[in-house]
């Protein structure tokens, strides 16, 4: 059995009613605007405040090379505020600093609150437009910042889906870009030959592999907008919301729990609880030794991100608080495809490498 990597994606159970209302986990957000990408998303967030004269804007140190190229790209001048080991910012630099804009992220779907309501309030007072970057929290149940100007999230991240993100605002955009094809269709066969290997072993590895790392260059090379296919929003609409967050809540846990017991100095746990509102889209540990431990885990195929390789754009003056996590976190999947089976073989392994 493989755990983590790409999801995959059965053609034949991709419920053919298309809803005609957004389920609860994308309402809550406001008016929705679907985009093929995250990037693609903060682009056009980008675009509207740049027509807006704005021209700068404040963004966590710790955070993945995506979210920066699409504001760069612009032409913002962006600084970095930095977030420390238990995931909380400097307030009182951030509100010293002139910007005009600021990046928010509740990491790996937990109410991290790494800058308090209160300091955003303020900043929202003082006119600084207020972006939330929910791709690590999407699903989770309590929207608590109500007052956020702008909301976009990455939702492949969390299922099988060719392409998909959206922006949340008090108003839907016109994308008038046709559908990117190049990363849409290689993605979809990518997703369908996945699960063929994955069901029955009639694919070869190389073959998805290969074609969903041609549709991340082609990402990686282009954070414009493009429209949302129909079956990619068939997909979103369609997922179960209430299969997803169980699961996912259950597996971290059972990990939460067992994790605990493992007695090793380089090991430790993020995030020691998970509150009733929290939908995590991963469960993160430190491990003094993260890449061998990440080597060891491939080889009893268990596929763990990195979250995330130090983005070029961050000097190291600028990321002093965060370059523990960028040098010492691994992603250990609990998504909902997974069993708490799946999570056994999670803490076996772990324990074989340890000792």
């Amino acid at each position: 059995m493989e755990i983590g990597s790409e999801f995959y994606v059965d053609y034949a159970n991709i419920d053919k009613v298309y809803p005609q209302k957004l389920p609860s986990w994308l309402k809550k957000y406001g008016e929705i605007t679907f985009t093929n990408s995250g990037r693609g998303a903060l682009r056009l967030i980008a675009q509207i405040l740049k027509s807006k004269g704005l021209e700068s804007i404040m963004v966590p140190s710790y955070i993945c090379d995506s979210v920066i190229l699409p504001i760069l790209a612009e032409d913002f001048t962006i600084y970095y505020y930095d977030v420390d080991k238990e995931f909380k910012a400097d307030e009182d630099k951030i509100l010293r600093k002139k910007f005009d804009a600021i990046i928010v992220i509740d990491y790996f779907g937990l109410n991290t609150e790494t800058i308090s309501i209160k300091t955003l309030k303020k900043l929202k007072q003082q006119g600084v437009i207020l972006i939330e970057d929910t791709t690590h929290s999407m699903f989770s149940k309590t929207l608590k910042r109500n007052f956020i100007d702008f909301y976009f999230g990455s939702i492949r991240k969390w299922f099988g889906l060719p392409s998909g993100a959206f922006i949340g605002s008090n108003q839907k955009y016109n994308i008038e870009k046709n559908i990117l094809y190049k990363v849409e269709d290689r993605r979809l066969k990518a997703l369908l030959l996945k699960n063929e290997y994955i069901k029955s072993g009639n694919e070869t590895k190389e073959q998805f592999l290969n074609l969903f790392s041609e549709a991340e260059n082609y990402l990686d090379n282009d954070s414009d907008y493009y429209r949302l296919s129909n079956l990619s929003k068939k997909i979103v609409l369609n997922v179960d919301e209430k299969k997803l967050i169980a699961k996912r809540r259950n597996n971290y846990q059972f990990l939460l729990q067992e994790i605990k017991k493992i007695k090793n100095e380089d090991l430790s746990i993020v995030f020691n609880y998970l509150n009733d509102d929290d939908v995590p889209l991963f469960f993160p540990i430190y491990h003094s030794n993260r890449d061998e431990l990440r080597k060891f885990l491939t080889s009893k195929n268990i596929y763990c991100p990195v979250h995330w390789p130090i983005p070029e754009h961050i000097q190291g003056k600028d990321r002093k608080k965060s370059a523990y996590q960028y040098e010492s976190i691994i992603s250990l999947p609990v998504d909902q495809r997974y069993d708490i089976k799946a999570m056994k073989s999670i803490v076996e392994a772990i324990e074989q490498f340890n000792d």
